[in-house]
């Protein structure tokens, strides 16, 4: 009965402890907040340099802030008119691309102050080898596009084949300003801006221009109104800036892939500070510059740092003692006088220190080896006797020395020729081609050197 008790004792403690430890446990597991929130900051701006380009777009976040300034466009269009034998009519210059954009599309109305010609403003269609019944005036009303402070300055049409084509590109009169980078953008946020309605990946929709067609003769002499798309055609952007104008507090987008024309003041001002009115060295790999000879390690004067009119970019123009003038857009190869007498000081003193260090050890080396020959000659002494000691601590041998003495005197040597006969051991010591000792019964008895 006791046994029976047991068992069933046991069996309901195993039941209990299988139910116990086969249930999940549910607990409240509380999380400090922000502790998995990693937030990838840009280095810091150095204003020792320009633009620069990176792999991780968080970098170009370290521009924000700064002030930067648009040159005026050095671009002189050209107006061209000109019609082909299809009655296609060009009229404008086809050079330009816009590069300054709106966060949003509005509306523009088309007059003398964003055109290239007047002429563009009402066209009179009317080729001699085209039907009548296709001449037509065109009258430019507006634009729709997000192109900031657009400019018409190219247009090529044909109402008999219903060809329009447009192109837009920035005024003139964004040039020569001062703007802050409030934000760089990219990724999703930039797509929809700049790429929401663009159908391909090198093609963005930036707009339409709005016209009217009114036929010359013919029984439908009404006007018709008409729109036509803007594309720009170009490699598809990656990075944007969001800038302010300083004047009229504009915000606008600088979408440009290629080099940035927009100038970093504060690297300007750096510039001018560290190379304006004072004297560079030759130290570049060039031997002549438009026309003009560099000799290795010639001096010039930086006469100042500035931005050309004609390029728009940041130039450094040098003068030797000759008066041939240098403009350059970038200083590298010529390297400050200072820096160079700085360096060479640098280098004499190191060469100096080596020299010193040099001295120093010579002279502790050779103290070493003093005291090494006064030990040696010590145990030498001590172990055979002033006469043959001193000899031997000297590294010299005399006939009548031992084997031991021998070897303490000139070291071991390189090959033993050893003979056993009746009268006897003799050894033949080599040390070289040179250097014999021969011994008889461990006393040296001749001596070839």
């Amino acid at each position: 009965m006791n046994k029976f008790r047991k068992f069933i004792l046991l069996f309901l403690f195993v039941l209990y402890s299988i139910s116990t430890f086969s249930q999940i446990t549910v607990s409240n597991v509380k999380s400090k907040k922000g502790q998995d929130l990693i937030v990838e900051k840009p280095e810091p701006y150095d204003s020792l340099k320009t633009w620069e380009y990176f792999n991780n777009p968080i970098q170009y976040k370290r521009y924000i802030g700064q002030r930067v300034y648009l040159p005026k466009s050095s671009n002189d269009l050209k107006y061209e008119k000109s019609m082909d034998g299809y009655g296609t009519l060009k009229m404008g210059d086809n050079s330009e691309r816009p590069f300054l954009f709106t966060l949003s599309p509005r509306t523009v109305k088309i007059d003398t102050e964003n055109i290239l010609s007047d002429e563009m403003l009402n066209i009179n269609y009317a080729p001699s080898n085209i039907s009548k019944g296709y001449h037509a005036t065109l009258k430019l009303n507006s634009i729709f596009t997000n192109v900031y402070k657009p400019f018409l300055y190219y247009l090529k049409v044909n109402p008999y084949s219903g060809e329009y084509e447009f192109n837009i590109n920035n005024n003139n009169n964004t040039g020569n300003k001062y703007y802050q980078i409030i934000d760089v953008i990219f990724g999703e946020k930039l797509e929809n801006i700049m790429y929401s309605n663009s159908e391909s990946s090198n093609m963005q929709n930036i707009g339409s221009v709005n016209f009217t067609s009114t036929p010359i003769s013919g029984r439908k002499n009404k006007p018709e109104e008409k729109s036509k798309p803007l594309k720009l055609r170009r490699e598809r952007i990656s990075i944007a800036y969001v800038l302010k104008e300083e004047i009229t507090g504009d915000t606008v987008v600088y979408c440009k892939q290629e080099k940035n024309r927009f100038i970093l003041v504060s690297f300007f001002v750096k510039q001018k500070q560290i190379y304006e009115g004072n004297s560079l060295i030759n130290k570049s790999s060039y031997k002549k510059i438009r026309g003009i000879e560099l000799v290795p390690n010639s001096k010039w004067l930086c006469e100042s740092v500035t931005v050309s009119a004609s390029t728009g970019k940041l130039t450094y123009v040098l003068k030797n003692e000759k008066g041939d003038v240098l403009t350059l857009n970038d200083i590298e190869g010529f390297v400050l006088e200072e820096d160079v007498l700085k360096e060479e000081a640098e280098k004499k003193m190191l060469a100096q220190e080596r020299e010193e260090k040099r001295k120093e050890e010579e002279q502790q080396r050779k103290e070493n080896e003093r005291l090494a020959a006064e030990k040696r000659k010590e145990t030498c002494i001590k172990k055979f006797g002033p006469k043959l000691g001193l000899l031997i601590a000297q590294g010299k041998v005399q006939i009548g020395m031992t084997k031991e003495m021998c070897e303490v005197a000139w070291g071991k040597p390189i090959l033993i020729n050893k003979t056993t006969s009746e009268h006897g051991t003799s050894e033949t010591w080599h040390f070289g081609f040179i250097k014999t000792l021969y011994f008889n019964n461990d006393i040296l008895k001749r001596i070839d050197e």
